[in-house]
């Protein structure tokens, strides 16, 4: 999950000049949201991320009066993740408690850390209201979404850090069709760790 240089790029929409986000691009990538249309008659605005990061940094801000659901992250094919991907609640970071995302497999997709250096969390999602969850969507056929924390090929090999932390005040969920796995944590739960959050669990494999 190497990111691209953060530049100003822009894009230009019926005539207006459109500043794209750190790390959003115009070009088709495996790492997508799509923004519903406000007004009827309008099309929906998908736009694309070259990291996952990336893509939660710029997910709309939470607001249980007007979006009930989390900002869903379309996700494809096979991603590595170089350094731990969070769902924060830092007043010292850009991405806020009342974060919530969905990151859903929209086919056969697995997540791996790309170098055995990379030892800690590979999810971390903490601070109140922060909240995070893995799916694979609907009734699309070979669909899965696996997470794999496996940095050798020696069985005896472990890390730090766990596949999932969650911290006080936040919370995580999987359901269907996802699998924790191979994740050999020396101090911490190996899918998933939990101080003061909230798990939900509503199906899924963890081995």
């Amino acid at each position: 999950e190497t990111p691209a240089a953060e530049t100003s790029e822009t894009t230009e929409t019926e005539g207006e000049t459109e500043e794209l986000a750190p790390g959003e691009t115009t070009e088709q990538t495996a790492i997508s949201i799509t923004l519903k249309a406000a007004e009827e008659g309008q099309e929906d605005k998908v736009r694309y991320f070259d990291t996952l990061q990336h893509a939660i940094d710029a997910a709309p801000e939470y607001n249980a009066e007007t979006n009930r659901g989390a900002t869903v992250i379309e996700v494809s094919g096979q991603i590595e993740l170089e350094n731990t991907v969070t769902v924060k609640a830092n007043a010292t970071v850009i991405v806020p408690a009342d974060k919530k995302v969905c990151i859903r497999a929209k086919d056969a997709v697995t997540i791996t850390r790309k170098e055995a250096n990379f030892t800690e969390d590979m999810f971390n999602v903490s601070g109140e209201n922060a909240e995070l969850q893995f799916d694979v969507k609907e009734g699309v056929a070979g669909a899965s979404f696996t997470v794999s924390g496996k940095i050798s090929d020696e069985e005896s090999a472990s890390v730090g850090g766990s596949i999932v932390s969650v911290g006080t005040g936040a919370a995580f969920g999987m359901d269907a069709g996802v699998t924790l796995k191979e994740n050999n944590s020396a101090a911490n739960g190996g899918a998933i760790t939990n101080v003061g959050g909230n798990i939900v669990l509503k199906g899924g494999t963890i081995t």
